[in-house]
């Protein structure tokens, strides 16, 4: 499951725990006990979902607005 959790972020870049606990099956309280200790043995970074367009949260959310922050985690290098 750690190896599938690291292979989907690589694949995706970045992903939301809800987004992870789709993508592999899991329940929501068991992908964010993984993601914990990836991150905390290096393996991840976690950081914010910040707006990428030009909308200045004008438009209807999507997951790049700046009212969607959710945390998300990268695979370091």
């Amino acid at each position: 499951m750690l190896i599938q959790l690291l292979e989907v972020l690589k694949k995706k870049k970045t992903c939301t725990l809800q987004e992870l606990a789709e993508l592999t099956g899991e329940d929501l309280d068991s992908v964010k006990m993984k993601i914990e200790y990836l991150e905390n043995n290096g393996y991840l970074v976690k950081t914010k979902r910040s707006a990428t367009s030009k909308c200045q949260s004008q438009c209807l959310g999507c997951s790049n607005c700046v009212v969607n922050q959710d945390d998300i985690w990268i695979v370091k290098d």
